[in-house]
């Protein structure tokens, strides 16, 4: 009889353990989605920016990036004139209505995901937004990049099997840019 529920323990412990284990590598996996998600698309947005950047004076210096299949939950930023500053928003359902309708309340978890952003998060008249001073064309394209891809993860729902797309009418690339950037950070140590 004390064999019988020795085993029985023994089993329990082993599943109970087995079930913790499995838990634990899952959401060490859910914690490397976002990683992998910012890994993948991250060059595809950063060349974008640079082949804005490098056709000064021009009309149409935006770049637009949303999940293939939503292209209601987009982030996009406009590259100024003069290259000190560029304006990055999120949608916010604003123009998802017509004319003199109210827009649907925004999920306070998008809301929430926006502030700690730093978007602002009064969305009266408008998306949310923010707008990034350029010092360093390389370093801030790249933090653009993560901004962007961040809020896509978070305040959207996108993961690394979501395909996105890109609109950039002065970056026409057909795919994300792979592995490698075109344009690298040079001595940043990264």
């Amino acid at each position: 009889m004390w064999d019988a529920c020795r085993r029985r323990f023994v089993m329990i412990a082993v599943a109970c353990l087995a079930g913790l284990s499995a838990t634990r590598l899952a959401q060490g996996k859910t914690r490397d989605w976002r990683a992998a998600f910012i890994a993948d698309h991250r060059c595809a947005i950063i060349d974008r920016l640079h082949m804005i950047h490098s056709q000064p004076g021009t009309v149409d210096r935006f770049l637009v990036v949303h999940p293939a299949r939503n292209s209601a939950a987009y982030v996009q930023c406009l590259l100024e004139a003069d290259d000190t500053e560029i304006l990055c928003e999120a949608a916010s359902g604003f123009y998802s209505v017509l004319e003199g309708e109210t827009p649907p309340p925004v999920p306070p978890e998008r809301v929430a995901v926006m502030a700690a952003a730093g978007f602002s998060t009064d969305t009266s008249d408008g998306n949310f937004q923010k707008l990034i001073v350029i010092t360093d064309h390389a370093r801030d394209f790249e933090h653009v990049a993560d901004l962007l891809l961040g809020i896509l993860y978070d305040g959207f729902g996108a993961r690394p099997w979501t395909p996105l797309l890109y609109i950039a009418p002065l970056a026409p690339l057909e795919r994300g840019g792979g592995k490698g950037c075109a344009f690298r950070i040079g001595a940043l140590g990264r």
